[in-house]
């Protein structure tokens, strides 16, 4: 197993402007073991040396073997397309999500939209709904109520007037950032970034709407 220092860390934190609150978030650490990590006061060990390294790398930054880090070049974008890409999407979100029950929240037009650009039409793969479901907390604006889709009791929908929100959809999962775009009547696209601090900006941008937004009936 590849062996990771405290000092690695901290310098990964530094290079990606986190708190240590931040990198407890991606992780599901608490703020004090990774500065118990950091001091040096334990050694990472297994599994934490995997789930730090995942949601660094994710956020665009790798470890070096010579104790050091670095940015990683390329891969922060990745262009999902093509007739699988609302599986491919779904898996991504699912897997990011599972470990550690995370959060996905969305803008969409309707409630319709945003599940068939996770591949669920109908009864067709409802089953997505729910294991998304028991692996994340899952909320959604919508500016349209039509086209209602049957979804776990959990979600949560609020409803804002079109001209509140910026002029395009997307979910922000972990510290992913992925754009929808709909290619035809139930074919979509998506250009997912891997950068915690677009993902930061657009769940914070979320949370405002989100506290303005009026419950949908």
């Amino acid at each position: 197993m590849y062996q990771l220092h405290g000092g690695q860390i901290k310098a990964a934190r530094a290079l990606l402007n986190w708190r240590r609150e931040d990198l407890a978030d991606m992780t599901g650490l608490s703020p004090s073991t990774i500065r118990n990590l950091e001091l040096g006061y334990k050694a990472p060990r297994g599994k934490t040396i995997t789930i730090i390294r995942q949601a660094v790398e994710d956020a665009g930054v790798e470890f070096t073997e010579d104790e050091g880090v670095r940015r990683k070049k390329g891969g922060d974008i990745i262009i999902i397309e093509g007739p699988y890409s609302c599986d491919m999407l779904f898996e991504d979100m699912l897997q990011t999500v599972k470990a550690k029950r995370g959060e996905v929240v969305g803008i969409f037009k309707s409630q319709d939209m945003m599940a068939k650009s996770l591949g669920v039409d109908g009864m067709v793969n409802m089953d997505r709904l729910k294991n998304l479901n028991g692996a994340a907390a899952v909320k959604c604006l919508f500016s349209d109520t039509s086209g209602a889709q049957a979804v776990p009791d959990e979600f949560q929908f609020r409803l804002v007037p079109g001209n509140s929100v910026m002029p395009m959809h997307y979910f922000v999962y972990d510290g992913k950032f992925a754009e929808v775009f709909p290619d035809g009547k139930d074919s979509f696209h998506f250009i997912l970034h891997k950068s915690f601090g677009l993902a930061k900006a657009f769940r914070d941008y979320f949370g405002i709407i989100w506290n303005m937004a009026a419950p949908l009936a």
